[in-house]
Protein backbone atom coordinates (compact mmCIF):
# COMPACT_ATOMS: atom_id res chain seq x y z
CA UNK A 1 0.00 0.00 0.00
CA UNK A 2 0.85 3.68 -0.37
CA UNK A 3 2.40 5.68 2.39
CA UNK A 4 -0.36 7.94 2.23
CA UNK A 5 -2.97 5.63 3.06
CA UNK A 6 -1.16 5.48 6.56
CA UNK A 7 -3.52 7.64 8.16
CA UNK A 8 -7.15 6.05 6.74
CA UNK A 9 -5.59 2.82 8.22
CA UNK A 10 -4.85 3.83 11.65
CA UNK A 11 -8.22 5.19 11.75
CA UNK A 12 -10.05 2.23 10.57
CA UNK A 13 -7.87 0.30 13.00
CA UNK A 14 -8.76 2.44 15.52
CA UNK A 15 -12.10 2.18 15.07
CA UNK A 16 -12.25 -1.53 15.13
CA UNK A 17 -10.48 -1.79 18.48
CA UNK A 18 -13.09 0.51 19.55
CA UNK A 19 -15.44 -1.43 18.73
CA UNK A 20 -14.20 -4.46 19.76
CA UNK A 21 -13.37 -6.74 16.86
CA UNK A 22 -9.43 -6.19 17.48
CA UNK A 23 -7.42 -5.74 20.64
CA UNK A 24 -5.47 -2.45 20.86
CA UNK A 25 -2.02 -4.40 20.53
CA UNK A 26 -3.35 -5.55 17.17
CA UNK A 27 -3.24 -1.58 16.17
CA UNK A 28 0.27 -1.12 16.76
CA UNK A 29 2.13 -1.10 13.25
CA UNK A 30 -0.73 -2.42 11.52
CA UNK A 31 0.42 -1.98 7.80
CA UNK A 32 -2.08 -4.09 5.12
CA UNK A 33 -0.15 -6.39 3.07
CA UNK A 34 -2.28 -6.84 -0.21
CA UNK A 35 -1.03 -8.92 -3.26
CA UNK A 36 -2.54 -8.91 -6.37
CA UNK A 37 -2.73 -12.13 -8.94
CA UNK A 38 -4.84 -13.88 -11.52
CA UNK A 39 -7.47 -11.75 -13.14
CA UNK A 40 -6.93 -8.72 -10.58
CA UNK A 41 -3.57 -8.24 -11.51
CA UNK A 42 -4.02 -7.95 -14.87
CA UNK A 43 -6.18 -5.39 -14.27
CA UNK A 44 -4.20 -3.63 -12.56
CA UNK A 45 -1.15 -3.82 -13.95
CA UNK A 46 -1.14 -5.31 -17.89
CA UNK A 47 1.32 -7.35 -19.32
CA UNK A 48 4.18 -4.95 -20.71
CA UNK A 49 6.03 -6.05 -23.82
CA UNK A 50 8.90 -4.43 -23.20
CA UNK A 51 9.58 -5.65 -20.01
CA UNK A 52 8.54 -9.21 -18.92
CA UNK A 53 10.12 -9.74 -16.03
CA UNK A 54 8.47 -6.74 -14.41
CA UNK A 55 5.04 -8.61 -12.84
CA UNK A 56 5.80 -11.93 -11.64
CA UNK A 57 2.33 -14.24 -10.62
CA UNK A 58 2.91 -16.60 -7.75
Amino acid sequence: MKDYLDDYFRILTGRMAFKGWISAADTTGFRPDVKLKGPALRMIMPNDTLMPEAVEEE
